[in-house]
């Protein structure tokens, strides 16, 4: 068993922090010493203390088993869903938010060039390497007659993900840093490969 302790403003009630009593002893005359002399916040004149015995192991789960109560600022990010301080939620919540901002937002990195496709499957990417923060992937077949096969590095005329026909509309989609190939069943076509991603 340990204590939960949390420091009160007296005029409004209202919690100003909150944290674990640093000794082991579960007794309450102790604990409530310990919170007078180390509890962050505290004032005698304008906060209150409030005791709770709670079991370790409960403790954990409300994310309170910290020296700081709502966690420490080295915790790491806890994988969604899983139990843990409030700055490790708080940090795997700000990580999801960037990532959709992204998801969302407007991109800030292109790259694009014409790639020459022929019966050897080819990598379709803008540059010389892929866009490391490559979002999306955009590929138009400039041939009037023969038509593209996109896929992985197997990708054939019988085995393909897409199909441009000649004079097709661009294919757009977000395949992120992946390889993706491209593969005619004869001859040679020019396509123009463009990626958009993040600086």
């Amino acid at each position: 068993m340990t204590y939960y302790y949390m420091i009160i403003t007296k005029a409004d009630k209202i919690p100003l922090f909150e944290g674990v009593v640093g000794i082991s002893a579960a007794d309450y005359t102790a604990a409530y010493n310990w919170v007078v002399t180390y509890g962050q916040g505290y004032d005698a004149a304008t906060t209150s203390i409030y005791l709770r015995l709670v079991d370790t192991s409960e403790a954990g789960v409300r994310g309170i088993a910290t020296k700081t109560g709502v966690g420490e600022p080295t915790d790491a990010t806890i994988a969604a869903g899983a139990d843990g301080s409030l700055n490790a939620k708080v940090k795997l919540l700000t990580s999801q938010i960037d990532q959709l901002i992204k998801d969302l937002g407007p991109y800030t990195a292109v790259q694009y060039q014409v790639v020459s496709v022929s019966t050897t499957a080819v990598e379709l990417k803008g540059s010389t390497t892929r866009l490391a923060s490559r979002q999306k992937l955009v590929v138009l077949n400039q041939d009037g007659s023969i038509t593209l096969y996109v896929g992985k590095s197997t990708v054939s005329s019988t085995s393909f993900l897409k199909s441009l026909p000649a004079a097709s509309l661009p294919y757009e989609e977000k395949f992120g840093d992946i390889p993706i190939y491209g593969v005619v069943a004869s001859g040679t076509i020019n396509v123009l490969v463009v990626e958009l991603g993040y600086v």
